[in-house]
């Protein structure tokens, strides 16, 4: 009969405080909301990459490729002739743009139907007359089945010109992969090969070799021309792997910090829960309910709880992953390779933590209230006095305890050691031990603020000081949820900030021309400045200043090496901004053409000094391979994988080749500017594929790139300070409630219902305005570890640290508005509740 009361009094004390209910259920479920977003955002990505490549490469080993993207197809011809044993397959491929589409990019593989069959599934058993009217008739294509009943005539963007391509019928798509082919056209090798103007070339050669025959491998190497390479698929997919790597880990990063926000808000909550029956607990022990019987209470109800907070949890992340997937995709295009249009991928890891952190925190944040309500004996749970007393007793042990959770987190930071795991590990250790130390700094600030409180504010600003000592074990937990959220918004800002103002002023400095030019579609075999535009364009604007470059791709087998050549004067190459060496020492080595200049995240991923040799890889017919001495390294924020620079002209003396892809001009009268872009672009017109740009232009995409990639982190920065705002509040909803019978006697000495939300909104307020300022030395920490260990590691570039005070005064106005608001519906609430019914209240 007690076992039945006590669980019907439990669950009655829930179902009569549904409001608190409800908040507990929302704060356990925003938490693992954020956690599962950007755990299926990153997870589909990534997955939807992986999942594209084996789609069109399912059984390749080997790829021949010309970083000229003028691969003969005579090649594919010779290849065929010589190994008619080896499934050998040509590929054209690239992208285009519809004008009906605006935003969206279609890939368009040419494959030839009969050799393509081993390779891939989608081009495989086409329909007689399917297969007869792709062969045979101009710009058809194949598409999925949902691209299908959207279009039957499908315009693309080729050049200046526009080109109708017709969907004749449907590729044999594969199961799971219909999401991913929704942007995907295939189409003959001969169509393709028309729309990128790509007659007689290929974008590649697609080959199955055998595994363990070497031999093999080395005699095709040898038998094509010096220029090609014939690269592993392993090694290809290796590389594109590693280049996302460190984005995906620093969106990991800000998914654990959501964890962590998220554990605290679950804590708070389901401990106030827990704490707020002590009464409750303290009666059934005093009638005789067994301690165990309080533990199954505590726990079933957490479980309960727990798993309802984590259902909705996941049902609201997988609304958010679906906004979130959209930007990092865009991210993903932007800054590495073109994905195209990913669908959301429910992934099992995602679910094991999200469950593990609605349940397993709930559960774990129940425990210890529980534990302490079955050790401690009946009188000690009803009265509240004396969980306040344990509280300021434990406050000063968990304070020296956080301190000593920071030196183990400093102590792995200074280890020699380029680690993110003990970077990130660092981190968590350090916003652990300072939110140790947060209640032990509350009460040192609120006692320093009590005298100015008392001046400015009255009688009113001294109980407010004091409420923050007679509650800390309600508003501590709170607090340092809304300091940690703070926090992170402060030092991620910080890093965006520096981040930017450090990409800015790198732009400033290397964009030093006028104008650049260059060709518009890098995926056409024709994609060099054509020798006779130079030279009109000399003629016409005689005495100009140009320096000349040419872009190459040189492939390892680890990773691929952007290289650059470039034919500089002195005026370009004091565009450089040196990190390590001597620019006037580095131009003469330049122009000997015995060096190699290279950025920062190169020499990091190459470990490379001013003054080592690195050993570039070179066309067979300049002995495979060249030793050249580094001599500088420059700041550069273009490519986390880095670049290599070389003189023009020791290129086309390794390459043998003269071809250029780019332009830049020096204008020096300011006063002809006009008059010299209207010369260039009255040239474009014979030279439809070049494209003009002014280095405002460039600056200004690239700068609007730059705040595309770190639109995610702003989206992640407000989910979790709104988990912290909904935390907050209901940590004050619980607290407000218990304190009933102190408002009634503040009522009924006088105190008015406006003097009362007067008073509750100053004690909320000033409890934000507490995290916010313990907030920012956190937040200027975690910057310093972003900007000079993790984004050291993951990209390899380095950067100043710029400290804006603006930034500071939002993050504490931020948490002292985010308090107020939490704090006005109690205040409300309880200034409205009958005096005489809150003093006979027990």
């Amino acid at each position: 009969m007690l076992n039945q009361l006590a669980w019907k009094a439990s669950w009655r004390h829930l179902l009569l405080h549904p409001w608190q209910l409800a908040l507990l259920i929302l704060g356990i479920a925003l938490g693992v909301a954020v956690v599962v977003a950007v755990d299926l955002a990153t997870s589909s990505a990534t997955l939807a990459f992986n999942d594209a490549a084996k789609t069109f490469s399912s059984t390749t080993t080997h790829q021949i490729i010309d970083p000229e993207n003028k691969l003969d197809e005579r090649v594919y011809l010779e290849l065929k002739q010589q190994y008619p044993q080896l499934a050998v397959a040509p590929l054209v491929q690239g992208y285009l743009s519809s004008p009906e589409y605006p935003g969206r990019r279609f890939h368009i593989i040419g494959i030839d139907p009969f050799s393509d069959t081993p390779f891939r599934a989608e081009g495989a058993a086409l329909e007689r007359e399917i297969l007869t009217q792709l062969l045979t008739e101009p710009l058809t294509a194949l598409a999925t089945k949902k691209l299908r009943t959207e279009i039957t005539t499908l315009p693309l963007t080729t050049g200046n010109t526009t080109q109708q391509l017709k969907i004749i019928g449907l590729m044999n798509e594969q199961p799971g992969t219909s999401a991913l082919l929704e942007s995907v056209l295939m189409v003959d090798i001969a169509t393709a090969q028309e729309l990128f103007n790509m007659e007689g070339y290929l974008s590649q050669i697609d080959l199955v070799l055998p595994q363990q025959d070497t031999a093999i491998t080395q005699q095709i190497q040898q038998n094509i021309p010096k220029t090609y390479q014939l690269n592993s698929i392993q090694s290809k997919t290796n590389a594109l792997t590693q280049m996302t790597k460190a984005f995906r880990i620093n969106l990991m990063a800000m998914s654990l910090l959501a964890i962590v926000v998220g554990m605290f808000i679950i804590s708070n909550a389901i401990s106030f829960s827990v704490l707020q029956r002590r009464k409750i607990f303290g009666s059934l022990r005093s009638t005789g309910a067994e301690p165990k019987l309080i533990l199954q209470i505590i726990l079933t109800e957490a479980l309960v709880i727990g798993c309802i907070g984590t259902f909705f949890g996941f049902i609201l992340g997988a609304f958010l992953a679906e906004g979130l997937l959209t930007l990092v995709t865009r991210t993903i295009n932007d800054l590495y390779f073109q994905l195209g249009t990913s669908s959301l991928t429910i992934d099992s890891w995602s679910i094991f933590k999200g469950v593990s952190l609605g349940v397993g925190a709930t559960l774990i944040a129940a425990l210890i209230p529980a534990t302490e309500a079955v050790k401690s004996s009946s009188d000690t749970i009803i009265r509240r006095s004396s969980i306040e007393n344990r509280s300021l007793k434990l406050i000063p042990k968990l304070a020296l305890t956080g301190i000593g959770i920071i030196v183990m987190g400093v102590a792995l930071i200074l280890l020699p050691l380029d680690s993110l795991i003990l970077s990130f590990t660092a981190l968590f250790f350090i916003l652990m031990g300072y939110a140790l130390i947060s209640p032990w700094a509350m009460l040192k600030l609120s006692s320093g603020l009590q005298s100015a409180m008392t001046r400015t504010l009255g009688i009113t600003g001294l109980m407010a000081c004091r409420s923050i000592k007679r509650n800390i074990s309600r508003t501590g937990i709170a607090t340092a949820a809304l300091l940690i959220a703070i926090a992170t918004t402060v030092g991620v800002s910080t890093m965006i900030g520096s981040f930017r103002i450090a990409v800015q002023n790198w732009i400033e400095s290397s964009l030093s021309a006028d104008l650049y030019i260059s060709v518009i579609d890098n995926n056409s075999s024709s994609n060099v400045i054509d020798p006779q535009f130079i030279e009109q364009l000399q003629q016409r604007l005689p005495g100009i200043t140009m320096n000349q470059s040419k872009w190459q791709q040189v492939y390892t087998e680890t990773r691929p090496i952007n290289l650059l050549a470039l034919g500089l004067s002195r005026r370009g190459f004091e565009g450089f901004r040196f990190k390590h060496g001597d620019i006037n020492k580095a131009w003469a080595a330049f122009n000997n053409n015995n060096s190699i200049l290279v950025s920062e995240p190169f020499a990091y991923h190459h470990q490379l000094a001013v003054g080592d040799f690195f050993i570039l890889p070179t066309p067979q017919a300049a002995t495979a391979e060249t030793k050249l001495r580094v001599a500088g390294i420059f700041y550069n924020y273009a490519s986390e994988q880095g670049i290599a620079i070389i003189n023009l002209n020791l290129y086309q003396q390794l390459w043998k080749n003269t071809s250029l892809s780019g332009l830049s001009l020096y204008l020096d009268d300011k006063n002809t500017y006009d008059a010299n872009i209207e010369t260039i672009q009255n040239l474009f017109i014979h030279y439809p594929k070049l494209q003009l740009r002014k280095s405002s232009e460039i600056r200004a995409m690239t700068l609007a790139v730059f705040d595309r990639t770190f639109a995610v982190t702003d989206v992640l920065r407000l989910l979790t300070l709104i988990v912290a705002i909904v935390g907050i509040l209901a940590a004050l909803m619980a607290l407000q409630l218990e304190r009933i019978k102190e408002i009634a006697t503040l009522k009924a000495i006088g105190f008015t219902p406006r003097q009362i939300q007067f008073l509750l909104i100053t004690e909320t307020g000033l409890s934000g305005l507490l995290a916010g300022l313990l907030s920012l030395p956190l937040g200027i920490i975690m910057a310093v570890i972003l900007i000079h260990e993790i984004n050291q590691i993951s990209f390899g570039w380095s950067m100043p640290l710029s400290l804006d005070p603006l930034q500071f005064i939002y993050a504490i106005l931020i948490a002292l508005t985010a308090a107020m608001i939490a704090g006005i519906y109690p205040a409300k609430l309880l200034s409205k509740t009958p005096t005489a019914e809150a003093l006979r209240h027990e």
